[in-house]
């Protein structure tokens, strides 16, 4: 702000949304603290606060709304649930390789396939389910970088689903030239 006249015409809340353009975090997120102290009365001038053009005041705050806040919250969860998803079919595929190179006594292999093909299937049916919460969140209102945490979630299950989909076909592709 150039004009300490014009400066000291401002109203805290008017500074706020100016922050906003400049930041953006939005006003309502916003904590404006001056000499130590929080200002709270967004009614307030600066001339009345005893804010001149060399003073420095402090802004604290998030860019993410309160619901955004929730939401990412909710993707969190989604994002741990997938991991330990991909953590399974990572263990699987390891299951899968080692039958397939003879690691597992000949009259087990087919129970053991059958198990492993179950448990993708469990895999492919947590990923969906997860796919489901997220289409729950309704982000119309969010933030770009909400919604695009968002699709970067949605492209991470999608690729999981595929690679499911692989090794359960694997799986059955095995249990069938076993079974010749």
């Amino acid at each position: 702000m150039e004009d300490s006249e014009q400066n000291d015409q401002f109203t805290l809340s008017e500074f706020s949304k100016r922050l906003e353009a400049i930041t953006g975090v939005p006003a309502s997120n916003q904590r404006l603290i001056y000499k130590g102290k929080s200002l709270t009365d967004m009614t307030l001038l600066f001339s009345s606060i005893g804010f001149t053009n060399n003073s420095k005041l402090m802004l604290l705050g998030k860019k993410f709304s309160v619901d955004d806040e929730a939401h990412i919250t909710k993707m969190c969860d989604v994002e741990s649930s997938v991991t330990a998803t991909e953590n399974k079919l990572n263990d699987l595929t390891t299951r899968l390789a080692d039958i397939q190179r003879g690691f597992l006594a000949a009259e087990l292999q087919e129970e053991g396939l059958v198990k492993l093909s179950r448990q993708v299937l469990a895999c492919i049916e947590a990923l969906s389910v997860q796919l489901e919460r997220l289409d729950a969140l309704c982000l119309s209102q969010s933030s770009s970088d909400v919604q695009n945490k968002r699709k970067t979630i949605v492209r991470r299950i999608q690729e999981l689903l595929e690679r499911a989909d692989g090794l359960h076909s694997d799986s059955n592709d095995t249990l069938v030239k076993l079974n010749l």
